[in-house]
């Protein structure tokens, strides 16, 4: 959902990790920073304006982060085929950190599990398992922390994540 911290996360996040990492940052707006992060790359999509142009797109930046050396992989915001490159990444030992718009932790791991489908030959229910590798999922509405979710296993008999959630509430002087 637009508007509701996911980016202002994003970033606070990205600064409590160990300093020593080298991240890769891919985005289309100039949203993402850090003070401390010398020892990264970053890269923003570019927009051809006729078919002469160059253009690169946040899937073929992802395609091409592969082939760096990097320890954490940050997609400012999935909503496509980079999502596949991005559980590549994590798939070889790199962390990986993006945002989604959603409506709630599960719908946008159902999202992203979609996004890795249109991309690639899996069946949908190979591209929730591999939603395992993701440890937490966070959910902002108006710049409050919703839900945490933790994936714990994919139960391969009902096809769909074994997870656990913790609601906070959206008011805290109902407390």
């Amino acid at each position: 959902m637009g508007g509701s911290g996911k980016t202002t996360f994003l970033n606070a996040l990205i600064e409590e990790l160990p300093s020593d990492w080298k991240f890769l940052f891919i985005q289309e707006n100039e949203e993402l920073h850090s003070e401390r992060r010398r020892n990264s790359d970053f890269l923003k999509t570019v927009k051809g304006i006729n078919k002469y142009d160059v253009c690169h797109d946040l899937k073929e930046l992802s395609r091409n982060g592969l082939l760096m050396s990097i320890k954490c992989f940050v997609i400012g915001e999935t909503k496509g085929a980079e999502a596949l490159y991005l559980f590549n990444v994590m798939n070889i030992g790199a962390f990986g950190i993006t945002t989604a718009h959603s409506d709630s932790a599960e719908h946008g791991l159902d999202k992203i599990a979609d996004y890795i489908m249109y991309e690639s030959g899996y069946t949908k229910e190979q591209c929730v398992d591999m939603l395992t590798i993701m440890n937490k999922v966070f959910f902002l509405k108006d710049y409050r922390l919703r839900e945490i979710t933790t994936i714990k296993s994919y139960d391969s008999k009902e096809h769909k994540l074994v997870c656990t959630t913790e609601h906070y509430n959206p008011n805290p002087r109902e407390d």
